[in-house]
């Protein structure tokens, strides 16, 4: 496996995919600015990878398109020739690779066995994979393209190694509501696509319509053909507004979901059905105006199941607020004998949701090295001696067995995330903030108690919340 994975024809191949994606697809993206990386499943791969991707750029005589390789120690090559990563680099540090990275001259890096957990680079966008990725580390390296940046509006994986039901597998233990639809089955677009006018709130006619004054040459445009596309709107909008509100959430869905997939297969299947085309300019001007927003009632929309996955609650301010000299009691009402704790009401995985239930972003560590230690806490949950002692003794007695049973996770794990274990037993600090996930553990053997089922739909979530705010009212008397 190791000799087609390395030989001159495969990589030769995937090289000049790589480098036309790229040129056309990637680099214009963030302004201009976006970067990619390459993830090769050796050292010996990512040398032979940096040299077939250069030769190529080289063929085609293309500008501004430079890479750098980054692997750990040395390696020789069939010929003898030993290579590291500062000689082909031409640098003399470590941190002179990523000042190098950083820059505008470099936008491609090749990496094996390195920089795939604990790096940041928020311009990074795209991300080659030609290597087997298990678990943890799947979720680790394709999370280096999450880092937000201003005109990062998406990111791109082109996978040449693993099935899509492999990294469903890797992330499901982290999210509970993981979905990954495969994007490659082009037919599945047309499907959206019969489904989303199926709900009767955009018509063939008004997408004709809006694509006659949204397609006209540039020389042809008028300062009114904007309050044009708006007047064709209003009609949709009316529809929407007489459609059910667990119809409305399904349709809005719907849209968000044709968006991202017809951004996804554009770049690499050409469709000859203009009325997909239409769809999306349609559909994705309703979502850049937020045209929907005002029918969204009464209560902000989540922004997926992950909108509070770093949530803490601090305080903020101690002491008096002079209002008046007469100051007015807050009465509550007769019925409200005892508070009322709310139904969570947002679908967030376990994992996250414990642990940031007693953190927050005060942690220094990325959010893929809080994954893993989501992991060791999972592990601590279906440990039933530890429960057990939890429900038989004192916190005191139980904060020292906790903290040897965290800390045997770790250690366990420490060939996988030797530089996170290591960051914590060196900073006392940080190693205390986590060890306290002791207190919530205890909290939950004592009362057997997981988080509440939440409802599958927002418009139960949005019924509950009502509810709930109804429940927690008072009043001033004034």
């Amino acid at each position: 496996m190791k000799y087609v994975d390395t030989h001159h024809l495969n990589l030769s191949h995937k090289a000049r995919t790589i480098i036309e994606h790229f040129r056309i697809h990637c680099k214009p993206k963030i302004g201009g600015l976006a970067k990619a990386m390459v993830v090769a499943s050796s050292r010996l791969q990512a040398l032979k990878y940096k040299q077939e991707i250069d030769e190529y750029i080289k063929l085609k005589d293309y500008p501004n398109i430079k890479t750098l390789v980054a692997f750990p120690g040395s390696i020789k090559d069939e010929s003898g020739n030993r290579y590291t990563e500062k000689n082909i680099n031409n640098i003399s540090t470590e941190s002179e690779l990523r000042v190098k990275f950083d820059s505008q001259e470099y936008n491609i890096l090749i990496v094996a066995e390195k920089y795939q957990t604990g790096y940041d680079q928020p311009l990074l966008h795209t991300m080659y994979v030609d290597k087997k990725l298990y678990g943890i580390k799947a979720v680790q390296t394709l999370s280096r393209l999450n880092r937000t940046h201003i005109g990062k509006t998406d990111i791109f994986i082109v996978d040449f190694q693993n099935p899509i039901e492999e990294i469903i597998k890797a992330f499901e233990p982290f999210y509970q509501g993981t979905t990954l639809v495969d994007k490659s089955d082009p037919s599945y677009l047309f499907r959206l696509y019969d489904l989303i006018l199926k709900y009767r709130v955009i018509t063939n006619d008004d997408l004709n319509e809006f694509a006659e004054t949204y397609f006209k040459p540039r020389s042809s445009q008028f300062v009114s053909d904007l309050g044009k596309l708006y007047s064709i709107m209003n009609p949709v909008l009316d529809r929407f507004r007489n459609i059910t509100e667990i119809q409305q959430d399904g349709f809005k869905q719907r849209i968000k979901e044709f968006i991202k997939i017809y951004s996804f297969m554009a770049q690499i299947v050409t469709y000859d059905d203009t009325n997909l085309e239409k769809l999306f300019v349609f559909v994705k001007f309703i979502a850049t105006k937020n045209l929907l927003k005002e029918n969204s009632l009464q209560i902000p929309e989540l922004k997926g199941d992950i909108s509070l996955e770093w949530y803490r609650l601090e305080k903020t301010f101690g002491g008096s607020l002079p209002i008046e000299e007469v100051q007015q009691p807050l009465v509550a009402r007769d019925n409200l004998g005892r508070a009322t704790t709310p139904e969570v009401l947002t679908t967030l995985s376990e994992i996250i949701s414990k642990f940031n239930e007693r953190f927050g972003i005060d942690i220094p560590i990325t959010e893929a090295d809080k994954l893993v230690v989501g992991t060791w806490l999972k592990d601590l949950e279906s440990d039933s001696e530890l429960i057990e002692y939890a429900q038989a003794n004192e916190f005191s007695d139980f904060l020292h067995i906790y903290e040897t049973r965290l800390e045997n996770q770790m250690l366990r794990s420490l060939s996988d995330n030797l530089y996170l274990v290591e960051k914590i037993f060196a900073d006392k600090d940080l190693k205390k903030k986590i060890m306290a996930t002791a207190e919530f553990y205890y909290k939950w053997a004592k009362t057997s108690d997981l988080p509440p089922v939440t409802p599958e739909t927002p418009s139960q979530n949005r019924l509950l919340f009502r509810q709930a705010i109804r429940s927690c009212s008072a009043t001033y008397i004034g």
